[in-house]
């Protein structure tokens, strides 16, 4: 009974290779011609398993994926290749919320990819697509958070007025920053205190020296307003070197204490903002 069930079973296959060749040469369509349609007929329809038979492309390729390499078997069920900039932005946006939020939390070195995702609220997959690294991660959220202080503050520091009228509105927006993002903050300060320090690759300590150059950057705007505000007479001689890095200190410091209470509206930050400032600048002004 065996040998006659494996009998027709070849059989079958022998037809159907032999109807295939014969499709190919006459061309696809219509069905089976004749003899070799009754005897499929009669057969019955070949075994189940031949449908799944699949064949494999002539080409070779190799499977060099790495963790968060696009398109690759896992990287990322939420963010397939193909999806719009538009999409793809708001998804590295939320990464960067969310790790931001964790590392405040929790420290670079507790912090895990599985928190970040977490945080989220995705696979870590969604992460890896778009990032390679933990450290990579540190690097995006300092790099974004310093952009954002940055496009906050600059403005204040080019407009017009006397040195110390644009010190005391870049302080506050400083501040303002500082409150309403208080997490991208916190990594920022991380960075400077040298706590994600670990075995950096050559691409990762290049990157965070220009994070590093733009923070100085950053300082340097401040020093320069001093500056001018002890050539027009509205601040008093001092260094302003010493003076610059004491005024950012006590604004930084803020975030040791400061928690945003719910239904704080962004009138009332603005308010202790400005009490703040003017308690540092006042040290300053002549």
């Amino acid at each position: 009974m065996a040998f006659f069930v494996a009998s027709s079973c070849s059989r079958s296959v022998a037809l159907v290779i032999g109807w295939l060749r014969l499709r190919r040469r006459c061309g696809s369509g219509g069905a089976l011609p004749g003899a070799a349609g009754a005897a499929v007929a009669q057969l019955g329809q070949p075994p189940a398993i031949l449908p799944s038979i699949t064949v494999k492309s002539s080409s070779r390729s190799v499977n060099r994926c790495k963790r968060g390499t696009r398109g690759c078997p896992g990287a990322s069920e939420e963010e397939p290749v193909g999806t719009s900039p538009e999409v793809e932005a708001s998804a590295r946006s939320r990464i960067l919320d969310a790790a931001a939020e964790a590392f405040m939390r929790s420290g670079f070195a507790t912090t895990t990819i599985d928190d970040i995702a977490h945080e989220v609220g995705a696979t870590k997959g969604l992460v890896y697509y778009h990032f390679r690294s933990k450290f990579d991660i540190f690097l995006a959220v300092y790099g974004e958070g310093m952009r954002r202080v940055r496009e906050r503050v600059e403005p204040h520091a080019e407009g017009p007025g006397a040195g110390r009228d644009r010190l005391v509105a870049m302080s506050i927006a400083h501040l303002l920053n500082l409150m309403e993002d208080l997490a991208y903050h916190h990594v920022v300060h991380q960075a400077v205190r040298g706590e994600a320090m670990t075995a950096l690759k050559p691409r990762q300590r290049d990157a965070l020296l220009d994070l590093n150059r733009l923070r100085n950057d950053y300082e340097q705007m401040f020093r320069r307003v001093v500056t001018e505000g002890i050539d027009d007479g509205s601040l008093r001689r001092v260094d302003p070197t010493l003076a610059t890095r004491t005024l950012l200190s006590n604004l930084n410091a803020v975030d040791m204490w400061f928690r945003r209470i719910d239904g704080q509206t962004g009138d009332e930050l603005h308010d202790l903002a400005g009490r703040i400032v003017d308690l540092l600048v006042v040290g300053l002004a002549g």
